[in-house]
């Protein structure tokens, strides 16, 4: 079989968004290649392989240069950015799900490691950035429970989380590194379960950023959140980054919601 009857072929069986590439007047000149080639390199390099989107970019431009008609050739950067816009959520997602169905997500969640507890630090740049020099350390299932808090059409950052555990235990701050790495095994330990889910995907980034490193990745979450009626903003070109659009106006107050 021919290379472009196999694209061709491909092209009819793709997903809905790749066949509405089609209709856009942006890939009118080469009609089915475009929807073949953005799904080849999805199914056959990102999926399969499970590589990052940057090797799947390199194919696209690898296979764009040889044994494609010129019209498509000429579209190259046109396709990269195709895929860019609509791929690159899904992308992202199966990269960084590539071997969390190995973990107990659970266990994990219930290792307290020693936490609740705190440190005092030296590092002045540190006292500095953070208002003080007392540090919280607060265990994964904390951030479980103050995450499924979080009612429907409503938003919390990992940093008001953290603010909010700080007033809780008297510190100056709680520490960052672990808080975000907490929330994720939240959000993964919730997928494993069959009952008591937590609403991950209300749990947002700083600056109302989504969150790749949750189940299915920015996709997933992206479609959760826009159900419940938000909307979600894409910015940037190379490094692209997604954030709900006005987020401090469905930001929930945890210190006089929970406590209040």
């Amino acid at each position: 079989m021919a290379q472009s009857e196999k694209w061709a072929g491909i092209g009819k069986s793709s997903p809905p968004w790749v066949r509405g590439c089609l209709g856009n007047p942006q890939f009118s000149l080469f009609a089915g290649y475009a929807g073949s080639i953005l799904y080849w390199v999805l199914t056959e390099e990102v999926q399969g392989a499970a590589i990052d989107f940057g090797r799947a970019e390199k194919t696209l431009n690898r296979r764009c240069g040889s044994g494609i008609p010129n019209k498509i050739s000429c579209k190259k950067n046109s396709l990269i950015a195709a895929m860019h816009q609509k791929a690159y959520p899904y992308v992202r997602g199966w990269h960084n799900m590539a071997n969390e169905g190995r973990k107990d997500f659970n266990a994990m969640l219930h290792d307290s490691k020693g936490m609740p507890k705190f440190k005092t630090i030296l590092d002045r740049k540190s006292i500095e950035k953070y208002g003080g020099d007392r540090m919280y350390f607060a265990p994964p299932i904390a951030y479980d429970t103050v995450m499924k808090q979080i009612p429907w059409g409503k938003v919390i950052t990992v940093s008001k989380i953290r603010e909010h555990f700080a007033k809780q235990s008297g510190a100056d701050f709680t520490e960052p590194i672990t808080a975000g790495s907490f929330v994720a095994i939240a959000a993964w330990a919730s997928a494993q379960r069959d009952a008591d889910k937590t609403p991950y995907w209300r749990t947002l980034k700083a600056n109302g950023e989504l969150n790749n490193k949750y189940p299915g990745g920015i996709a997933a979450q992206k479609e959760k959140l826009e159900e419940e009626g938000h909307t979600i903003l894409q910015k940037g070109r190379k490094n692209i980054r997604y954030f709900v659009k006005e987020y401090e106006r469905f930001l929930f107050d945890l210190d006089t919601q929970i406590h209040g």
